[in-house]
């Protein structure tokens, strides 16, 4: 809605939104010069930053989103008893935490990479899958499979709340660039208020937005996805103000360094331009 309800104009600032491959790193985008910003898990953007010199310069997520769900008829309801399971989870990305968390409960799991679908678990191809709350454990419950016939593992009820998507760009932009990075992170937040106060007219113009994109659109669906995501953005008894808490980084970063993804120091100042 920030680009809808003119924030970024309001800033000074002439912004196109851009749709990439799901298949291909945002990151990328960046170092070819086709997007000056991008978004990114918290997570991943940690472990890239030395390749692609990541600076942070907003968190819009506050809590994670990541599930694991099983079928409640396989007899899975607790943690110690995805030991030895399958577990599907996606080729493109965003593996680093679902692997963490396996890793600390020692759970020794085998991970089937898919594309994007449900499909393999709900045929039974997989034992698990690891979902987005605000996307895919929906798609299941569309798929016929009731909350109630679900064994749910949310990450946040296990000690790996990591809060996912930021705002990154590199760090030569930031340094020649630092109040458009600070203008463009206050446009993206008055938007994420905005819709925060006017859902159907956030979701009417996501769903015209699909269409013009030849993207499935489903009201319903979307619907589901708007609401947990503003939930994500502002937790209950929480603010966001868009800025990414020293508390997060070290969190995160501990997780990573412990797991093996992150090999060398990084710091909170530098991880976000200071």
């Amino acid at each position: 809605m920030a680009y809808e309800k003119g924030f970024f104009s309001k800033y000074g600032l002439d912004v196109t939104i851009k749709n990439i491959d799901v298949d291909k790193p945002n990151e990328e985008e960046l170092t070819k010069g086709n997007a000056e910003f991008i978004t990114s898990f918290l997570s991943t953007a940690m472990m890239l930053s030395d390749q692609y010199d990541l600076v942070n310069i907003g968190q819009t997520s506050r809590k994670s989103a990541l599930v694991f769900v099983a079928k409640a008829k396989s007899g899975i309801k607790s943690i110690n008893q995805l030991k030895g399971k399958k577990i599907g989870i996606w080729a493109a990305g965003f593996q680093e935490i679902p692997r963490a968390f396996t890793a600390r409960y020692d759970l020794n799991v085998k991970f089937v990479p898919i594309r994007s679908t449900i499909n393999l678990f709900i045929e039974g191809g997989v034992d698990l899958m690891t979902v987005m709350w605000y996307n895919e454990y929906n798609s299941i419950i569309n798929a016929g499979i009731d909350e109630e016939d679900m064994s749910a593992f949310f990450f946040s009820d296990y000690g790996m709340d990591v809060p996912e998507d930021g705002i990154y760009t590199t760090r030569k932009f930031y340094k020649e660039n630092k109040t458009v990075c600070e203008n463009f992170l206050k446009a993206v937040m008055e938007g994420w208020n905005y819709a925060r106060e006017n859902r159907k007219e956030a979701l009417d113009n996501v769903i015209q937005r699909m269409k013009e994109a030849r993207i499935p659109a489903n009201y319903s669906h979307q619907s589901w996805m708007l609401d947990k995501v503003l939930k994500v953005i502002f937790p209950e008894g929480m603010s966001n103000n868009g800025k990414l808490k020293k508390s997060e980084f070290d969190f995160t970063y501990k997780i990573l360094k412990d797991s093996g993804y992150v090999k060398k120091t990084l710091t909170y100042e530098e991880f976000i331009g200071q």
